[in-house]
């Protein structure tokens, strides 16, 4: 993989140098006293020091929401938009050619937007997340309760990143060290086996973290974060039971609680986060509530709105609908767009970027729940989320409601619930086995095979290995 040519002479020994250029470490004269040479800081003192390796691991974050840097970061070339533009989420109406592939799912395998957004974007984050338990495994000097909190949260990230990579791309190599001469021909795992992998470091990583947050905000993993991805993961590979149990323990932790106000959602540190990133961008608070909003019509940075489709599909009573989203008009041309985020510029800290929250549990518990048929406990877990929205509960409107039944409402609660975040819909679609019928009746060129992202060709042309291409690409 091109990413790893790279940074072949690149280890972790500069890691703690790059971290300094991100407002999430405090601050760069921290290290100046540090005697260690001037052009790298070898592995040894990184990892010798509470200091500077929270401050390596503090680094991957910052990584992962630089402003406008991938799949992470909720610009341009994140997950959230280009997931968006692929389901039925957001209409593309500007004239970037490589989002017009991408919004009509004509995707050509050169699309530079899928392989740095997403491709290389979540490999990078791989690299410093292996970067990060190397050092871990070869330094010394930590506090033990530091040195397993940090193993956890590279742990975690790793997982994270390989699930949305065999989420978009299908079959992929998997990536557990930064050694050049292994990962420069690795070729791509069966989906399977890196699922595997994404449960023992998940499990892992459960065991390592802290209960509490290590920095006081919810900004870097703990404990719960590990078992809400772990339900998440359950559920995508149909373990129901796991799904339930998993979820279970979050929503029963007395840390979280759902928001009542809707508009208090997205703010830095609520009730129902479990993991947010928080910004570094210089008088941003996010990426998506930069190029999400539009101030007039159809002028979002991101030149994206929501599909007329998915506000018809809203009741009108819906309180997401008149709270999450806004719209702009031009005569008698309308333009929705999402606002689950409130501030674009201001004062920094007011919003952070909400990656897991307390909803998600909610409404896979009701999933696992109504897979295994337990219908009553389903209605619980929904009517939860839709007593929130201010809609009518099903245990009242329809309490004899089947299987089958419910799990197209929960399709459509996670519809409603989730716009606009991480691409939940387009994987959504997918394991529902809508997608072809969905994207099939709103778009002229869908192919079933447009339901994995293309594998990017210069990737390819580095690294034969990552042959066969796709289908359809």
């Amino acid at each position: 993989m091109k990413y790893f040519i790279k940074t072949k002479h690149r280890p972790i020994r500069s890691l703690v140098v790059l971290t300094c250029t991100f407002i999430i470490v405090s601050s760069c004269d921290d290290f100046i006293d540090v005697d260690l040479p001037k052009t790298e800081i070898i592995d040894e003192a990184v990892y010798s020091d509470d200091r500077i390796a929270q401050s390596a691991v503090a680094g991957m974050y910052g990584d992962m929401i630089a402003f406008g840097a991938g799949f992470a970061a909720g610009g341009t070339r994140s997950v959230t938009i280009l997931g968006g533009m692929a389901s039925d989420e957001l209409f593309y109406y500007a004239s970037n050619i490589e989002n017009i592939e991408i919004s009509e799912n004509r995707i050509q395998s050169s699309n530079s937007r899928v392989e740095s957004g997403l491709w290389t974007a979540c490999y990078e984050i791989i690299y410093q997340a292996n970067s990060i338990l190397e050092g871990l495994n070869g330094g010394s000097g930590l506090s033990d309760t530091l040195r397993l909190q940090l193993e956890g949260e590279a742990k975690f990230v790793r997982a994270f990143c390989h699930l949305y990579l065999v989420n978009l791309f299908g079959d992929i190599p998997l990536v557990t060290t930064t050694n050049f001469e292994i990962t420069s021909n690795l070729s791509r795992m069966n989906t399977n086996e890196v699922y595997d992998q994404i449960i023992t470091d998940l499990r892992e990583a459960e065991v390592l973290l802290l209960d509490t947050y290590i920095t006081g905000e919810k900004v870097r993993v703990n404990k719960a974060c590990a078992q809400a991805l772990l339900s998440r993961v359950f559920l995508y590979l149909e373990n129901w039971q796991e799904a339930e149990n998993y979820a279970s323990l979050v929503i029963e932790n007395p840390f979280y609680s759902l928001q009542s106000d809707l508009n208090e959602v997205f703010l830095a540190n609520s009730n129902e986060t479990i993991w947010q990133l928080a910004p570094v961008q210089q008088g941003v608070n996010t990426a998506e509530g930069f190029f999400l909003r539009m101030t007039t019509y159809r002028n979002s940075i991101a030149g994206v709105q929501m599909f007329q489709d998915l506000i018809d599909s809203f009741d009108p009573t819906d309180l997401r609908l008149t709270n999450w989203i806004e719209s702009v008009t031009s005569g008698a041309d309308i333009a929705y767009y999402s606002s689950k985020y409130k501030v674009r510029f201001g004062a920094q800290g007011t919003e952070y970027s909400m990656v897991l929250r307390l909803a998600e549990q909610y409404l896979i518990r009701a999933e696992a729940r109504a897979r295994l048929n337990n219908i009553a406990e389903a209605i619980g877990d929904i009517d939860i989320i839709r007593n929130r929205a201010g809609l009518p509960l099903i245990s009242v409107s329809n309490p004899t409601i089947d299987q089958n039944e419910i799990l197209d409402e929960i399709l459509i609660e996670r519809r409603h619930e989730f716009f606009c975040e991480w691409s939940h819909r387009w994987f959504d679609l997918k394991r529902f086995n809508k997608i072809n019928d969905v994207l099939g009746a709103l778009k002229t060129d869908w192919q079933d095979t447009d339901a994995l992202f293309p594998i990017p060709n210069s990737e390819i042309l580095s690294n034969p290995s990552l042959l066969p291409q796709n289908p359809g690409y």
